[in-house]
């Protein structure tokens, strides 16, 4: 079966030899770079694999419904198209967390699907990747994607809609498209439900603590389990349009807390996944640009947040956590009591007076 889009067949027989070559300059890889306009054709063809080539815009995990956790790294290409690598969990050593934005990043032996609007560069057994390689003949585009202009943090390719719009399909005018921006802020927080889950590095299922009081977890199937912390929210945002249900997963809430679920848990001690950190609450009533993703049943996903150029006045943040999760504030005795004016008091007076004489 073909791998590569290419008119010639190389077939070895039982009897070729391979001569080893000595002393010559040959190159490690040889690309051969799709253009965005030939995706489209290449979607679930396993007859033809394809190498691609862009600047990393970001670079992430990401849980599935079923419990696996996949490398996700959004690009840009030469011609300022938005694509993404997608590497399945056998695959994921290709790439690292070292890989940060503005590396160059070129994928071969990729399939190509489409998922929430993008085309995926998904892995397959035979894929490399190679970061910031350093091969003269694909050195012109390289130095294109370098002449990129800087990352915009706010995505502007994504649709600024209002929730009003994102929850109304008679108002919404991108029929088709599943990653909006909205100028929002965090309402609440339900802490009913856990605010982070806790996963093994071997199977990618989930683990449970040991009764020790530490951090010590477990996995049925796994032994010296290495665990691996997740960010899983539930909230509700608004922007003065309509409050909405929205899941924060790991990349959504580290980057509105700026700090990881792992560093939350061991470094600042928030152990009780139903009891809400102070860093949450401390989020709630900022307004910050949400990059929402539409999923399956019209569910929200907040997948970044960056900052915002407004700011919304809210009530305390402990007045919108939707659970007794932080002490109720202390009342004030005095601060309800209200005096009657002095007129309203002689009137008063005055009539019972009155009624007393009658």
């Amino acid at each position: 079966m073909a791998t590569v889009n290419h008119s010639a067949s190389l077939i070895i027989g039982k009897k070729a030899r391979f001569i080893p070559i000595e002393g010559q300059e040959i190159p490690k890889f040889c690309f051969g770079f799709a253009r965005y306009e030939m995706l489209q054709n290449r979607i679930k063809n396993n007859k033809v694999l394809t190498d691609y080539i862009g600047r990393v815009d970001k670079n992430y995990l990401q849980p599935t419904t079923t419990n696996k956790i996949l490398r996700k790294v959004a690009m840009t290409d030469e011609w300022k198209n938005k694509v993404e690598i997608t590497l399945w969990p056998e695959m994921m050593h290709l790439i690292g967390d070292e890989v940060v934005v503005g590396d160059i990043v070129a994928i071969m032996c990729a399939q190509i699907s489409k998922h929430n609007g993008r085309f995926q560069l998904e892995s397959t057994h035979l894929a490399t990747v190679v970061v910031n390689p350093e091969c003269p003949h694909i050195a012109d585009k390289i130095a294109r994607l370098k002449a990129l202009p800087p990352l915009d943090e706010a995505d502007n390719n994504d649709p600024l809609i209002t929730l009003q719009e994102l929850k109304s399909p008679t108002s919404r005018k991108h029929e088709g498209v599943t990653r909006f921006r909205c100028r929002s802020w965090m309402e609440s927080i339900d802490i009913n439900r856990r605010w982070y889950y806790v996963y093994c590095s071997t199977c990618d299922e989930k683990v449970y603590p040991e009764e020790d009081g530490e951090l010590h977890f477990v996995c049925k199937d796994c032994e010296d389990v290495t665990p691996i912390f997740k960010y899983s929210v539930n909230a509700i945002i608004n922007d003065s349009t309509k409050p909405i249900e929205v899941v924060f997963f790991n990349e959504g809430m580290e980057a509105l807390l700026k700090i990881t679920c792992k560093d939350l848990i061991t470094k600042h001690g928030c152990t009780d996944p139903k009891k809400l950190p102070q860093q949450m609450a401390l989020m709630i009533g900022k307004s910050k640009i949400m990059h929402l993703s539409l999923r399956k049943e019209n569910n929200v996903v907040v997948t970044n947040v960056s900052e915002s150029e407004t700011t919304v006045q809210v009530d305390s943040p402990a007045q919108h956590v939707a659970s007794s999760a932080l002490p109720p504030a202390t009342p004030n005795l005095k601060a309800n009591k209200f005096k009657r004016p002095h007129a309203e008091s002689g009137e008063s007076t005055q009539c019972a007076k009155k009624t007393h004489e009658d």
